[in-house]
């Protein structure tokens, strides 16, 4: 399965994340900004850092959505502190206005949500890398959007981490 690796290189990356660099850069997520804290690559979206349903961007260039073990509570509901396994099936998510099928995995407490088609992954990953700007939709009322963003700068840098000597 390839979510294996993603997931793999997920895990060992949880204790990484520096957040209080996360909202010192509080205006990248509407400049739309990627946010490096090795290994994780991050978008967050206009509705601010806080908010904790970021974009993250996999090894493979892949895109999912994050949401992380904060303070205690997992905004999203649906993992426990320290919580590594497989949650299951999600109600389906809006994306830009179409719905796709998305499960979550629990990875040390945090969420990631991801599109259980490979159409869903594609299309996904498809707009964030074709720098058009994402509306995700998770249900009563809650959307998050995300701006065009500097896609090719990131991969870039993401290029020359992987060939670092």
């Amino acid at each position: 399965m390839k979510i294996c690796k993603f997931i793999f290189i997920c895990f060992f990356s949880f204790s990484c994340i520096n957040f209080n660099a996360l909202a010192a850069n509080g205006e990248q997520e509407k400049k739309g900004i990627w946010f490096f804290s090795a290994p994780w690559v991050l978008l967050p979206p206009i509705e601010g850092f806080e908010k904790n349903m970021f974009l993250f961007s996999g090894d493979d260039n892949s895109v999912v959505l994050l949401s992380f073990y904060n303070n205690g509570e997992d905004d999203t509901g649906y993992c426990k502190a320290g919580e590594t396994r497989e949650f299951g099936d999600i109600s389906p998510l809006s994306i830009n206005g179409e719905f796709y099928k998305f499960f979550v995995v629990c990875l040390n407490g945090n969420s990631l949500i991801i599109p259980k088609s490979d159409i869903g992954k594609e299309n996904l990953t498809n707009i964030v890398m074709s720098k058009k700007p994402l509306t995700v939709s998770i249900g009563d009322g809650v959307v998050f959007h995300y701006p065009p963003s500097n896609v090719t700068e990131m991969l870039a840098k993401k290029n020359a981490m992987k060939n670092a000597k």
